[in-house]
């Protein structure tokens, strides 16, 4: 019998099992491996593995409890404590409520005199002031976390080394880049990231695969042959997981784009259908799906096409009804994809993205890059020229040809002079197209921006 209890007893993992599953990205099995701990550096572990699986709610909860029960705690367990607490609610939304919640977090960091726990707390601090908008404060935060703290003989160990951290500071300034439409700064940030991630001895997976990720975008964006071989090549060395599989979906999606504007048509498609295998949502099959239809409609294969659009308009009628951001960039390219055949049912999931849209602005890319914004005028503007509202889409498409412009996303720039050249906005449109199309001659868009009439001389 006692042999019987024992196999149905949950074997206890180490609390070094937990980190090891945390640094490889495990999150999952890490909160399972830390079942049977209790101590402070247990419920901060747990909660920081729920919060990058993005279950703010339960590591509140968790943190919360473990505030009000846990009474005699160090300096550094409860200002870590304290910290991820108002990180919590800061990704939550409930940001005056993690504004208390930091300033309880700082006496008790500062008397850690732990320099890799400060330097994490003013990061993180850093990137509430991000969500609230607060530019400026965010990169004054960001300068005293990468600030050299003195070592300090005898302080606590910390999860987090100098090095992630500096990481992090690096994507964020990245981003406030972004926002401020400095995109060359961003790439520098962002390139910076990745290699400060890349050769700290300490491993940070997760963190790691999601640099890679927005190294890949780059190369999207780029078109560069020689950042996407980097990254596939870095790809393919990572020990993927279930809980990774939002970047390698990132990734396959970016190198499928990258390997199109190249016109690897064979290798962009293999890459569609890797980013649909790796998809972690129904949003991110539909997202997978819309860019075959995409490519398929440009290479004329009508027929594919029209099979892949069907597949993707079923598995949106199957999507929950959830506040995603991932929900809203779906809907927004399955509107894109309908308006041509179907105008009516376009503009109806048009609607109904731009709402969502609305809903989750705090936490989506569009509430700081206008890149993301412009998407939705593209998709607009689409809609309204399959409803024949000519002057609209005109106004939406030269926006968008304005912004990616600015951006320096030149092939997105000729995508919208093409739209206007069409619609006959002017031959600046179509020479600009013609222009871009000589730079990328295998891209799918270049045989379209050959052929566009010369109003000039009709």
């Amino acid at each position: 019998m006692s042999a019987k209890i024992a196999r149905l007893k949950p074997r206890v993992q180490s609390f070094e099992t937990a980190i090891a599953a945390y640094r490889d990205g495990r999150f999952s099995a890490c909160i399972g491996a830390l079942a049977q701990h209790s101590s402070s550096g247990a419920v901060s572990l747990g909660a920081r593995a729920l919060i990058r699986l993005g279950r703010q709610a339960e590591a509140l909860s968790a943190l919360n409890v473990a505030l009000d029960a846990l009474v005699e705690l160090s300096h550094h367990g409860r200002g870590e404590m304290q910290m991820l607490r108002a990180t919590a609610l800061g990704r939550l939304g409930r940001h005056i409520e993690a504004e208390c919640a930091f300033d309880e977090a700082r006496a008790y960091v500062l008397s850690a005199a732990c320099p890799e726990l400060e330097a994490e707390y003013l990061y993180s601090e850093a990137r509430s002031r991000m969500l609230m908008g607060q530019l400026d404060s965010c990169v004054e935060g960001c300068a005293r976390a990468l600030a050299p703290a003195p070592a300090v003989y005898g302080s606590a160990p910390h999860v987090t080394p100098l090095a992630h951290t500096r990481s992090r500071v690096f994507q964020l300034l990245g981003a406030v880049a972004a926002a401020r439409g400095d995109f060359v700064a961003q790439r520098c940030y962002l390139k910076m990231a990745f290699q400060e991630i890349d050769e700290c001895n300490v491993p940070d997976l997760a963190f790691k695969a999601a640099q890679l990720a927005n190294l890949a975008l780059l190369a999207r964006e780029s078109g560069d042959v020689r950042e996407a071989a980097f990254v596939r090549d870095r790809a393919a060395a990572v020990p993927w997981n279930a809980d990774l599989k939002r970047d390698r979906f990132v990734i396959h999606r970016a190198l499928g784009w990258a390997n199109s504007l190249a016109g690897d048509y064979l290798g962009a498609l293999r890459d569609f259908r890797a980013a649909f295998e790796d998809a972690p949502s129904t949003a991110h099959k539909i997202i997978a799906s819309l860019d075959k239809v995409y490519l398929a409609r440009e290479l004329r294969q009508h027929l594919t096409a029209a099979e892949e659009l069907e597949y993707a308009e079923r598995l949106s009628d199957t999507m929950s009804r959830s506040d995603c951001e991932e929900d809203s960039d779906a809907l927004l390219a399955l509107a894109q994809a309908l308006a041509p055949l179907q105008p009516a049912k376009g503009r109806q999931v048009l609607v109904r993205a731009l709402r969502l849209r609305k809903i989750v602005n705090e936490r989506h890319a569009s509430n700081f890059d206008d890149r993301a914004r412009t998407i939705e005028l593209v998709a607009e503007a689409t809609v309204c020229r399959a409803e024949g509202d000519t002057t609209r889409a005109i106004a939406l498409f030269s926006s968008a040809f304005e912004k990616w412009k600015a951006s320096d996303c030149s092939w997105r720039a000729a995508l919208a002079a093409i739209e206007l050249a069409e619609l006959g906005a002017g031959d600046e449109y179509a020479a600009f197209a013609r222009a871009e199309a000589e730079r990328r001659p295998q891209s799918w868009f270049a045989e379209r921006a050959r052929t566009l009439p010369s109003l000039r001389y009709a």
